[in-house]
C-alpha cells in the first residue's frame, strides 16, 4: 500500500499569531515538517506529501516543493484536525497509509518518521484484517506551555 506524508495546517491560532510562520532558530516552524516530509519521499517512505491548509503562502510553498495541496476552509474556533484529514480522504482515489506531520512538532529528525513506518508495516504484516495505527509522542520538558495567563492567553516558556 502507498504512504503518503500529510501536513495539516489551519490559519487563525489564539495562542500565537500565525504560528505556522514563527521563526524557530532561524526558519519559519512550518519549514522543518516540509523538510521532514522531504526527506521521508525522498528515502521512499512516502510516496507523496500532501498539504492541507486555508493559507494561501503555504499552498506556494507546498507546490514549489513539489507537494500535492488542498485549498481548505478557513477554520472555526473548534474545528478540529479530523476534518481536514477527512477533506483528504475524499480528495485520494486509493486508501493508503497516512504519515500525519504536524508543524508543531519540528524536533524530529527524517529517520524517525522512516523508522516508524517500518514499525507500523512490521504490525500490519503481523495483524492481517485488522485495524492497526501508530502514535509517537514523547516527555520532555522544554518547548512547553506555561499555565501563566498575560491578557487571558497562555505564555510560552520558551523566546521565538
Amino acid at each position: 500500500m502507498e504512504a503518503i506524508a500529510y501536513i495539516p495546517v489551519r490559519g487563525g491560532s489564539k495562542g500565537i499569531r500565525d504560528k505556522w510562520k514563527v521563526p524557530v532558530r532561524g526558519k519559519p516552524l512550518f519549514a522543518y515538517t516540509f523538510n521532514h516530509a522531504q526527506e521521508a519521499k525522498r528515502s521512499g517512505a512516502a510516496n507523496e506529501v500532501w498539504v492541507s491548509t486555508d493559507i494561501d503562502a503555504l499552498i506556494v510553498a507546498a507546490t514549489e516543493r513539489g507537494f500535492r495541496t488542498i485549498k481548505t476552509a478557513a477554520p472555526t474556533d473548534h474545528q478540529q484536525q479530523e476534518v481536514q484529514m477527512v477533506e483528504l480522504a475524499r480528495a485520494l482515489s486509493a486508501p493508503v497509509d497516512m504519515i500525519l506531520l504536524q508543524i508543531t512538532s519540528p524536533v524530529r529528525r527524517p529517520v524517525d518518521i522512516v523508522s516508524a513506518l517500518r514499525t507500523y508495516r512490521r504490525a500490519v504484516d503481523n495483524n492481517p484484517g485488522k485495524s492497526v495505527s501508530l502514535f509517537s509522542c514523547t516527555t520532555t520538558y522544554s518547548f512547553v506551555w506555561r499555565g501563566s495567563r498575560i491578557d487571558g492567553k497562555l505564555t510560552p516558556n520558551y523566546n521565538v
